[in-house]
């Protein structure tokens, strides 16, 4: 899932009443190499908060820390 939309999320699938959302980071080559991850109570981890918030600030830092890995974005 994360290749075709760039993030994974766990909705209650290990522990029920929490989510888990996932971004990749990318080395040099483009592999994907490590992650970074948030995780919270379901009603703070919302679907409005994961779009508008979470993902694009985590997008940003996976980008950042990425580009240290000597990634670069196409």
């Amino acid at each position: 899932k994360v290749g075709n939309c760039g993030y994974a999320l766990d909705n209650e699938e290990c522990e029920i009443g929490h989510r888990c959302i996932s971004v990749p980071l990318y080395d040099y080559s483009g592999k994907i190499v490590a992650a970074i991850s948030a995780f919270d109570d379901t009603d703070a981890l919302t679907d409005t908060r994961i779009k508008e918030q979470v993902l694009p600030a985590m997008k940003k830092l996976s980008g950042q820390l990425s580009a240290l890995l000597g990634w670069e974005e196409a």
